[in-house]
């Protein structure tokens, strides 16, 4: 965009520490995933989801710019929500 400073090092920056999440959270979801009892099917397969979510959408972001924030927030909101179920589990007393 014309007339908007542009930092370099800042988008270098951004784009580590984005990646560097990325690969956390997808190895947190993994690591959960294996964790978790064959009696967890509903958990299991929303693992899945977030795991193909974390992958596919910044392949999506890449190769088509021109949505990258919708589909980043899309990446967000999956993230969230697995967060958030995740934590409400915890909250039971961690049963699984």
């Amino acid at each position: 965009m014309e007339n908007i400073p542009y930092d370099e090092m800042e988008d270098l920056l951004h784009s580590l520490t984005a990646t560097a999440m990325g690969f956390a959270f997808s190895f947190g979801v993994l690591v959960r995933f294996l964790q978790r009892k064959n009696q967890e099917t509903y958990r299991k397969w929303f693992d899945v989801v977030a795991l193909v979510v974390a992958t596919v959408i910044p392949l999506i972001g890449w190769h088509l710019p021109s949505i990258d924030g919708i589909v980043q927030r899309v990446l967000f909101f999956v993230a969230y929500l697995w967060y958030g179920t995740e934590a409400l589990n915890m909250n039971e007393g961690g049963k699984q």
